[in-house]
């Protein structure tokens, strides 16, 4: 009887580990970064923590602030944004130049998959603020790991005498919670199959 019950026990808990949920693990850098017109500006994320299990990446967001420079320009509608897992050789473009024209204002922009707007809708200059879907699916980043070095690449493509302020990005990545039920379950098994014996 108590063999049966642990059985049954061990396996609500890998059904319970099936049904597990998902954690949000973050990594942001502040900086001042002034992005030049005609120029190509990289900066780079190490990511030196693996989340326990498989630290494979399920879904991932960016968040990027670009701010007016002291001349009170921000011109970030010129601009391509890529986004490269150095690792793995992955680039997403998250933002693809569309005009010269944009005026300027604050971008604080998170750019998600499941966000109903795209970027490339808003370059029409003013304050930017919310979420979007980016250029290309952050979904190409998908079931790699999520350690390892991350760049942010900005490309300016018009040349004009426009410049931008870079102060914050950071990257949203949720990773399957560690598999620690199923392992107790297994537990449990190993447990019932010794009492048997």
């Amino acid at each position: 009887m108590c063999r049966k019950l642990l059985v049954l026990m061990a396996l609500m808990c890998v059904a319970g580990a099936a049904q597990a949920g998902f954690m949000v693990w973050n990594i942001q850098q502040d900086l001042q970064v002034v992005l030049d017109p005609g120029a190509s500006v990289t900066v780079s994320l190490f990511n030196p923590f693996l989340p326990p299990g498989s630290g494979s990446i399920e879904d991932l967001d960016v968040d990027l602030i670009i701010t007016t420079t002291n001349n009170g320009t921000n011109h970030w509608a010129d601009l391509d944004i890529d986004l490269e897992h150095v690792n793995t050789g992955t680039v997403v473009r998250l933002f693809n130049f569309v005009t010269s024209a944009n005026s300027g204002g604050l971008l604080d922009v998170i750019f998600d998959d499941e966000a109903g707007t795209s970027i490339q809708t808003q370059s029409g200059g003013g304050t930017t603020v919310g979420s979007f879907s980016p250029f290309e699916a952050l979904s190409a980043f998908d079931g790699e790991l999520w350690g390892g070095t991350w760049d942010l690449t900005f490309a300016d493509q018009t040349g004009f005498t426009n410049e931008s302020l870079l102060i914050q990005w950071s990257l949203h990545a949720q990773i399957p919670e560690p598999g620690t039920i199923a392992l107790m379950g297994l537990g449990l098994l190993g447990f019932a199959a010794r009492r048997r014996v």
